[in-house]
């Protein structure tokens, strides 16, 4: 009587069947992960650029600078996304150049003049924020002790009723007016947008 036949063990052929089948299907998974990581990465760089403009655009707007200097920074804005897309500038030479709106202290100096200009403060009160705005003028950064101040404002506080935190920020410094020298913000940063346009873009903040 012939003996019959063993069936195939499932340590035979069908596991690795089996796994063969099943590193295809994770060598698929892998494949199609690349191509939507790489689509998705190649989406981000196209769309960078608009990200960036936007968030200057939108740090202009909503600041305390009048509406004469907030259209002439977005004018210098412009001239930069217009370089960008005739690739006149590459994406590196634009974020450093939006940086100086967007991170630096450009806006925040020219904020706290206005508010000392057009705020009901008496002359040493004035005084103490023009200090205040001179005490960072031409740093990459604002100083965070200077930072909630500029936050109070922006959303609506009396500068009135933050004059006496200026004065302890600028000491001395704040108490005696100041012969301020005329400095336009939009004339500033069309001069940095010049440069930059000539091949000569400012260089990248370091992070804090």
């Amino acid at each position: 009587m012939s003996q019959a036949t063993q069936p195939a063990s499932d340590t035979d052929g069908g596991v690795r069947r089996i796994s063969f089948g099943g590193a295809v299907v994770v060598l698929a998974f892998v494949a199609a992960t690349l191509v939507v990581v790489k689509t998705t990465f190649g989406w981000v760089q196209s769309k960078s650029h608009e990200w960036s403009l936007a968030s200057a655009r939108r740090v202009v707007d909503t600041s305390l600078v009048s509406a004469e200097t907030k259209a002439g920074l977005l004018t210098e804005l412009g001239r930069l996304e217009a370089a960008f897309e005739a690739q006149a500038i590459d994406y590196a030479a634009l974020f450093a150049s939006l940086q100086r709106i967007v991170e630096g202290t450009l806006i925040p100096v020219t904020e706290l003049r206005r508010v000392a200009d057009t705020a009901e403060l008496d002359a040493a009160d004035a005084a103490a924020f023009r200090a205040l705005a001179r005490t960072f003028e031409g740093q990459a950064f604002v100083p965070e002790g200077i930072e909630p101040v500029l936050e109070e404002l922006r959303a609506g506080a009396a500068p009135k009723a933050l004059a006496a935190q200026v004065r302890a920020l600028t000491g001395a410094a704040g108490s005696e007016p100041v012969q301020e020298v005329g400095v336009d913000p939009v004339e500033t940063f069309r001069a940095l947008v010049d440069a930059t346009l000539a091949g000569n873009p400012p260089p990248r903040f370091d992070p804090r």
